[in-house]
């Protein structure tokens, strides 16, 4: 899918720039002149190394010029970090184990969450992202997310034109119009379009792949309980990766072929009733019907 633009085709998210206006959407790079007047508003927004683009929240409508004058008396900008910022952000909420947070483990039972997660994100359903696929015509050369719920206020009369020299990439208004129903909490969906769903599930798969250490849950239980009490300062992450490789989960398959190893090997294989006698045994073994009756 494509803008329809001329010249190479934008992602279908954006559309050509259109440099003598403000819309919502817009994304900015932190030039050195709106760095300083971040610097001057707010100084605390400097300290994220990451924090090199930011998008307008403000409504369109508002950003308009009338007689020289916007509607806006602030233009809201929102923090725009790496999508990996707000994967780690998420993980950080299961990983209540001191022994999860260091060996940044997480039990492949809650993949499918973090799955949810992302699709919702990239297909910009998720009240506090916007998704920003990476664009190099844009200068976008990774995926990013526009923290909406982290913004800040500058004023439009004074910055207006040191923002509109700063703009990078400009919304198609479809992507403009679901900007504006996530950041005013509105009752209504606005449509716009959905990845492919394979294309998409590549992507999650690709942002999930280098963000946690995935692990079987019951090896996290064991590695838990192996390390209870003991000082995890001593102990590296590495370490923890390398105790955890070595234990080993003994499969339902693997247990009910070792009770049935034992049972032959105690029965009498010369009994007339051998092939009764051990299935008698198989469906009596304490360890074959847990492992039937869960």
């Amino acid at each position: 899918m494509s803008s329809g633009s001329e010249g190479p085709t934008l992602h279908f998210t954006y559309q050509a720039l259109k440099s003598t206006q403000l819309f919502q959407g817009d994304i900015l790079k932190k030039t050195e002149k709106l760095g300083q007047v971040l610097k001057d508003v707010h100084p605390y927004w400097n300290i994220k190394e990451d924090y090199h683009y930011l998008m307008v929240t403000t409504q369109s409508c508002d950003l308009e010029k009338r007689d020289g004058v916007c509607k806006a008396r602030y233009i809201n900008l929102a923090a725009v970090r790496p999508i990996p910022v707000a994967i780690t952000k998420e993980i950080e909420k299961v990983q209540t184990d001191a022994i999860d947070k260091k060996g940044n483990f997480v039990s492949k039972s809650k993949k499918g969450r973090f799955s949810e997660f992302l699709a919702a994100i990239i297909n910009n359903n998720h009240t506090d992202y916007f998704f920003l696929h990476k664009e190099t015509q844009l200068g976008l050369a990774d995926n990013y997310v526009a923290f909406l719920r982290l913004t800040i206020p500058i004023k439009c009369d004074l910055h207006y034109q040191t923002c509109l020299e700063a703009k990078i990439g400009q919304l198609n208004e479809n992507f403009r119009a679901k900007l504006g129903w996530l950041t005013g909490n509105l009752y209504s969906r606005v449509a716009t379009s959905d990845w492919d769903r394979n294309e998409a599930q590549a992507l999650i798969e690709d942002f999930l792949k280098g963000s946690a250490f995935w692990v079987d849950g019951k090896k996290l239980e064991q590695l838990r309980e192996k390390l209870k009490g003991q000082n995890l300062n001593t102990i590296t992450e590495h370490d923890l990766h390398e105790l955890i490789g070595e234990i080993r989960i003994v499969t339902q398959k693997e247990k009910v072929i070792e009770s049935l190893r034992k049972i032959l090997e105690s029965a009498d294989l010369q009994s007339p009733n051998f092939v009764n006698e051990v299935l008698g045994k198989f469906a009596n073994s304490p360890t074959v019907k847990s492992i039937l009756e869960e």
